[in-house]
């Protein structure tokens, strides 16, 4: 959203320039928390899968019975599996974060 409508938010509910930039500062937090976690839960798993294959690919097949071959798809859904975890997770260790900060915490 543009700086302008920011601030048409800002007037519709009715909230102060201090407030306001207070709201934009947990949101934006959050929101970094979120992209950073699911960063992190791209880079292991996906980092994870690449080196499976990598290795399975260098080293001789052996001879598996019963075990269970990782497709392609299986292994992207499980890496945004975990990219969606960690990132939500993020985002609401952040959020839980500065709402108790807000009930509990001291003021500047």
């Amino acid at each position: 959203m543009s700086q302008g409508g920011w601030e048409q938010v800002r007037l519709a509910i009715g909230c102060d320039e201090h407030a306001w930039r207070e709201v934009l500062r947990v949101v934006t937090r959050a929101y970094t928390a979120a992209v950073r976690g699911g960063a992190a839960g791209l880079g292991l798993k996906g980092g994870l899968h690449l080196l499976t294959a990598a290795l399975r690919n260098v080293r001789p097949p052996k001879k598996s019975i019963g075990k269970h071959q990782v497709t392609l798809r299986e292994a992207v859904l499980d890496v945004a599996t975990y990219t969606v975890f960690l990132g939500t997770m993020g985002a609401v260790y952040v959020s839980v974060e500065e709402a108790l900060a807000l009930l509990f915490g001291q003021d500047r």
